[in-house]
C-alpha cells in the first residue's frame, strides 16, 4: 500500500504527487536534474523558479522493493505544510517504478466495493492489526472517522 498526496513547494508555488512512506523519513520529489524514462512522464521540480530553494552536495541512494534511486538533497519551502528550509530529496535518477500498486489492480478489477482503505493498529498482540480494502469494519473503530484525501499518481 502507497499513500500519495499533493505538497507544493514555494516560491513560487510547484505541486508535486508525492508517497507519504510511514516506513522512512525520507521526503523526494522528481527533479528536472533526472533523465530516467521514469520521470520523464512526471511534473519535476524546477529549482530555478524557487526563490527559496538552495542546494546542497549531499547525495543518497535509496532502494525500495520496487526500484531504486539516486537523489541530491536540497532545502525549501514546503508551501502547503508550512514548512521553512525543509530538506528533501531531488531524484537524479530513477529505475524501477513502473508497476500498478495492488490498490489500483483491485480497484480496477473490481473486486472492492469502494475505492478506501483502512487499517486498524491493535495495541495487544493477540488481537492482531488489520488491514481492510473496500470499506471499514464499524467494528474496529468508535465514534468518527477523520478522512484525508489522498490522490492517485
Amino acid at each position: 500500500i502507497v499513500y500519495v498526496g499533493n505538497i507544493t513547494t514555494e516560491t513560487p508555488s510547484q505541486e508535486f504527487h508525492v508517497v507519504f512512506d510511514t516506513g522512512s523519513s525520507n521526503l523526494w520529489v522528481p527533479s528536472v536534474f533526472c533523465t530516467s524514462p521514469t520521470c520523464s512522464t512526471r511534473v519535476r521540480f524546477r529549482h530555478l523558479e524557487s526563490s527559496t530553494f538552495w542546494p546542497t552536495r549531499k547525495t543518497f541512494r535509496i532502494e525500495y522493493g520496487s526500484g531504486r534511486m539516486k537523489e541530491v538533497v536540497a532545502h525549501d519551502t514546503i508551501g502547503n505544510l508550512v514548512s521553512t528550509d525543509q530538506p528533501f530529496g531531488l531524484s537524479v535518477a530513477e529505475y524501477g517504478f513502473e508497476g500498478i500498486p495492488i490498490f489500483d489492480n483491485l480497484k480496477n478489477q473490481g473486486a472492492i466495493s469502494e475505492p478506501v482503505f483502512a487499517f486498524y493498529l491493535s495495541k495487544c498482540r493477540v488481537k492482531g492489526s488489520v488491514v481492510m480494502f473496500g470499506g471499514v469494519d464499524l467494528a474496529y473503530y468508535q465514534g468518527a472517522l477523520n478522512w484525508v484525501p489522498l490522490i492517485q499518481s
